[in-house]
């Protein structure tokens, strides 16, 4: 495979910038000159690219695998890159789910337990609609609103047609109220109830 200096120079100045370092301190870590740092991160005929080992060093300070300093995939990680492609969460979303996971902070039995809820799909799709709406401008409208009141006299019985900005609070209110019934459905290890520990932290003083 043949690798872009220019994109493994931008990669390198990118993440030195975000792990807040200066080319000092990471020529120090590196055990390298500041100029050869400077040279690696040249979009030029004046660039080169790092050797493995300091590659491979770099990939340790930056928190990524080689492969996205080399230009391979665009995650950070080739895990985040093969779920980004497979569901498309941004991978800001991914990294933030594999962490909490890995440090225990969500439980694997809860969040699957949740995911496989039959009402977690229409939860979902009511807290994207409100996402959707509430992006909108709505406003009260006379004649739209008259407008309606015309058509729900000749729509089926049982349909209703919401007036002017009444879509964004009922779908929100049925999130709400599809995330308390999954919440009361779901147990976690040990036999207690998810919905009795969210009871219990608002109920605990805080320092």
């Amino acid at each position: 495979m043949q690798y872009n200096q220019g994109k493994i120079a931008t990669r390198i100045k990118t993440e030195r910038k975000a792990a807040k370092l200066s080319k000092v301190k990471l020529a120090d870590r590196l055990h390298v000159n500041r100029n050869t740092i400077t040279v690696w991160e040249q979009q030029d005929e004046n660039g080169r690219i790092p050797p493995l080992d300091d590659l491979l060093n770099m990939c340790n300070a930056f928190d990524c695998d080689l492969g996205y300093l080399l230009g391979e995939y665009d995650c950070k990680t080739r895990v985040a890159t093969d779920i980004q492609a497979k569901i498309g969460l941004s991978e800001k979303a991914i990294q933030k789910l594999i962490n909490n996971l890995e440090d225990e902070k969500i439980s694997h039995e809860a969040l699957s337990q949740m995911i496989e809820h039959a009402e977690f799909n229409n939860f979902l799709g009511d807290l994207t609609e409100y996402c959707k709406l509430s992006a909108l401008e709505f406003k009260t409208d006379k004649i739209i609103d008259e407008k309606i009141q015309e058509l729900q006299e000749i729509i089926p019985p049982g349909v209703v047609l919401l007036k002017s900005g009444e879509a964004v609070s009922y779908y929100l209110d049925w999130a709400i109220f599809l995330l308390k019934v999954i919440a009361q459905d779901m147990r976690i290890p040990r036999g207690r109830d998810i919905w009795q520990i969210l009871k219990d932290a608002q109920e605990t003083p805080t320092a």
